[in-house]
């Protein structure tokens, strides 16, 4: 019983989990879509990255939850494939393009002449480099081409092209171009605060507040981003090298499903790290939620006594026509019957 509620209480966590992914990155994609400010090509890149998000939300974790439910009795061989394949997909996509995000955000603030020479074009390249090569890692999946024999061999060889292709060389570009952005933040404030004490200007305080800002943000991400997915490509090399390393722990599905959703999570808070945090894209979506409210608002809003009185099967005559007319101040529709005298 206990272990029972347990599992209720994981999959209602992964379903609130799942809401907040769709959700969080849906309202950055109908932000982009509604707002032409940001259809510039910096917000392309986070448009895409919430796409990417958005499928693991509404594919790889949908499927997960069904595999924690049935698995291994009722679900059939060629599901667990795909569901192999499009996670592996879909968390890599995010991964190349939070490494892109990152690599953009230091060619803006290191690199500024270069910045300004770069054009839409080389955007959408990088873009399609990011789905290219998630889609390339992701389509040889050995358990679909290998047979039973060779499996266990073509697993060690995948394995460690996923470990270098999802964790270390992404971690090793985010970390260092990171550490050169903070150092570049760090000096641009030192330099800053010794303009503002010569001179008490309001905008170099503000100039301040929004580098030491940038230099927590890019301390979050990196930070966000070991935490999310080191254990998750642990658990997917070291057992086949190690048979005996994390073997208790792999047999413990509470552990197992604790690595798989915080991966998992990571999808929730890019769009709160990256899309939220922007001060165009914030003004959008407020934007966006009252345009929501002044619809329900419209739809709950009574009707008159003069729209009531068109949605009646009574037949009205021509005098009564005319005084709703002067007390309206409307025109009668062309469908409303009028009745002979």
């Amino acid at each position: 019983m206990a272990e029972s509620v347990g599992f209720v209480f994981h999959v209602l966590f992964l379903v609130l989990l799942m809401i907040v992914i769709i959700c969080g990155n849906s309202l950055v994609i109908i932000a982009f879509k509604t707002n032409k400010r940001l259809r510039t090509a910096t917000y392309t890149f986070l448009v895409s990255l919430a796409v990417s998000d958005f499928l693991v939300g509404s594919v790889s974790l949908p499927l997960w939850v069904y595999h924690l439910k049935y698995y291994p009795s009722s679900v059939e061989v060629g599901l667990t494939n795909f569901y192999a394949c499009f996670d592996i997909f879909s968390a890599l996509a995010s991964i190349f393009h939070l490494t892109g995000v990152t690599l953009e955000r230091w060619i803006a603030i290191c690199k500024p002449f270069y910045y300004n020479t770069l054009s839409k074009r080389s955007y959408h390249i990088s873009i399609l480099i990011a789905w290219f090569l998630a889609l390339a890692v992701a389509a040889p999946y050995p358990k679909i081409y290998i047979p039973k024999e060779n499996l266990f061999i073509a697993f060690k060889a995948y394995s460690v092209i996923i470990f270098l292709m999802g964790l270390v060389i992404p971690s090793v570009l985010i970390t260092f171009v990171n550490l050169s952005i903070f150092k570049v933040v760090k000096s641009l404030v030192k330099t800053t605060r010794q303009q503002l004490d010569q001179s008490s200007d309001r905008v170099l305080d503000r100039n301040i507040f929004r580098d030491r800002k940038t230099a927590m943000t890019l301390v979050l991400i990196t930070t966000l981003f070991c935490v999310s997915w080191t254990p998750f490509f642990l658990i997917n090399l070291v057992p086949i090298y190690c048979g005996h390393c994390f073997s208790p722990m792999l047999g413990n599905v509470k552990f197992v499903s604790c690595v798989k959703w915080l991966h998992y999570s990571n999808s929730a808070y890019n769009p709160v790290v990256y899309a939220f945090r922007d001060a165009e894209m914030r003004m959008t979506f407020v934007r966006l939620f009252k345009r929501c409210g002044r619809v329900l608002k419209s739809r709950q809003k009574p009707k008159s006594e003069w729209e009531l009185s068109l949605n009646t099967d009574f037949i009205l005559s021509p005098r009564s026509v005319s005084n709703y007319n002067r007390r309206a101040d409307l025109s009668i529709p062309l469908k409303t019957k009028v009745s002979s005298v």
